[in-house]
């Protein structure tokens, strides 16, 4: 009974995302068609996987024709980066599903890599590296899902396609000394700052789980997951209290995050250790990448 509000669920954000021939889907970007990719990637219910994956692809497939056939203006950077980045995202669903257009995407974002100079990584991500330690709370959640997919991508699913000068590590670094907001009596501006830190410290979590497919232990780093468990405590007692006082804030899309957060310390199968992981893989060993995959330097240098 329980599995029966998914299938709904995804029926209605479908029909959603496909009115006025997709113009919502186009509106959103790939933040949409992500939705049923993460079903597809984390749920254990297969008809429900199938679902998700085939709803996934189809939207999918259709954004990328989109974006493809109306480019960002050239002269704008910001709207080229947020294009890039766009292109990565979905780039990553189409490898991990197996989609026939991940090449044609590749080039696209390979293009844009080149044509704004990206490999210049203060261009790529808006800050250098020694800029980090001055990111405000809020923007910090994006720069770091950015950087995240970046070193996704270039360590699990390209052969480096895509180098940066600075990746997870050094984001790590500049967090573990980043200011959180608590929830204790948060008014005005703590309170958004409680918000900023709320959802980056999730995130954080899914950062070093690498998306929950490495097993993050609670030992490492106890201040991160002492700080989401009181959180949630907090919008708990603020849940009961609601029943009471309709009035009462409670972040659902907040709880939503956390659950999750705290799934990989639980559950998961032993993994590498996510420091390993980041290392450059040796051109000698690269896994066996589809040409489009390997840039033209390292397939020179790599007898595979």
């Amino acid at each position: 009974m329980r599995a029966q509000p998914a299938p709904q669920g995804m029926t209605y954000m479908h029909k959603f995302l496909s009115k006025n021939k997709y113009k919502p889907l186009y509106e959103i970007g790939d933040d949409a068609p992500s939705i049923f990719f993460e079903i597809w990637y984390t749920c254990g219910h297969s008809s429900i996987r199938a679902r998700a994956k085939a709803i996934a692809v189809s939207l999918t497939k259709k954004l990328q024709r989109w974006m493809l056939a109306n480019p960002k203006p050239l002269e704008d950077l910001r709207a080229q980066r947020d294009e890039f980045f766009a292109f990565i995202f979905i780039l990553r669903s189409e490898l991990e599903m197996g989609m026939d257009c991940a090449e044609e995407l590749m080039e696209a974002a390979k293009a844009s890599w080149e044509r704004n100079n990206f490999a210049d990584t203060s261009r790529l991500f808006g800050v250098s590296r020694a800029e980090l330690d001055s990111v405000r709370t809020g923007p910090w959640l994006e720069l770091l899902m950015r950087i995240l997919i970046m070193d996704y991508i270039n360590i699990l699913l390209t052969a480096n396609a895509f180098p940066t000068s600075y990746n997870l590590r050094d984001a790590f670094e500049v967090l573990r000394e980043h200011r959180y907001s608590c929830t204790n009596k948060a008014t005005g501006a703590t309170a958004a700052h409680f918000h900023d830190s709320f959802y980056l410290a999730t995130h954080i979590v899914y950062a070093l789980s690498a998306y929950s497919g490495i097993k993050t232990r609670e030992r490492d780093v106890p201040w991160l997951y002492r700080y989401c468990r009181r959180s949630f405590v907090y919008w708990m007692k603020n849940a009961k209290r609601k029943l009471k006082d309709v009035s009462t804030y409670v972040d659902i899309d907040g709880v939503g995050c956390v659950v999750p957060s705290l799934v990989p310390c639980l559950s998961l199968p032993p993994s590498p250790p996510l420091a390993s992981l980041l290392a450059p893989p040796p051109s000698i060993s690269l896994p066996p990448f589809p040409s489009f995959l390997i840039p033209a330097s390292v397939a020179a240098s790599s007898p595979l």
